[in-house]
């Protein structure tokens, strides 16, 4: 019982962080989204299989090649944990992508995609399409090419979507609460 009410305060607490944006800069926005990913953690729980060597102890997020992403989240979770886990935040830059193999991306919990080429796009979703990766974005019609969560803007706010298909895919666990209050998006069929 109070399991789930802690739940539930903290999903209200997740959806009251998506507030009006009108007057907030493109860095807050930026601080706003590496806010919710800790609390879109809580939510989320990744098979047993994956939280094994440095994932056991360590809460892995990489982001390409969008240094003011990974500067917010790295300063953010500087001293703090996730999930009971050491934050660790790597930088990827995009012309790495090409070289990245999948025990390369296997190695994280959380991968933050910028906008970049369809090409790079379409070959980074291939590797990471069926792998406990929690991928996110904050591009416009990424949940729809494959990205499992994708923040975006409406009406000055910045809630999210999740293209379901792909999370189910992946065999991570988002809790239905959090689904509850987010856009369901489908995949592009031609992409």
């Amino acid at each position: 019982m109070w399991h789930k009410l802690l739940k539930m305060i903290l999903v209200a607490l997740l959806l009251m962080s998506n507030q009006n944006l009108s007057n907030t800069t493109p860095e807050q926005e930026v601080v706003d989204m590496a806010e919710a990913i800790e609390k879109i953690a809580i939510f989320t729980q990744w098979p047993k299989s994956h939280e094994q060597g440095i994932l056991a102890s360590n809460f892995v997020i990489t982001v390409i090649g969008n240094r003011s992403v990974n500067d917010a989240i790295k300063s953010l979770y500087s001293n703090k944990k996730i999930k009971d886990k050491v934050v660790k935040v790597n930088y990827l830059d995009v012309t790495s992508l090409p070289k990245l193999s999948e025990n390369n991306l296997k190695m994280n919990h959380i991968l933050f995609i910028p906008t970049i080429s369809d090409n790079d796009l379409h070959s980074l979703l291939v590797k990471t399409s069926k792998l406990p990766i929690l991928t996110m974005s904050n591009t416009s019609g990424y949940a729809q090419k494959g990205v499992i969560l994708n923040f975006y803007d409406v009406n000055n706010k910045m809630p999210f979507e999740v293209n379901f298909n792909c999370l189910k895919q992946s065999g991570i666990y988002i809790d239905a609460l959090l689904l509850e209050n987010v856009t369901i998006v489908e995949p592009k069929k031609d992409w």
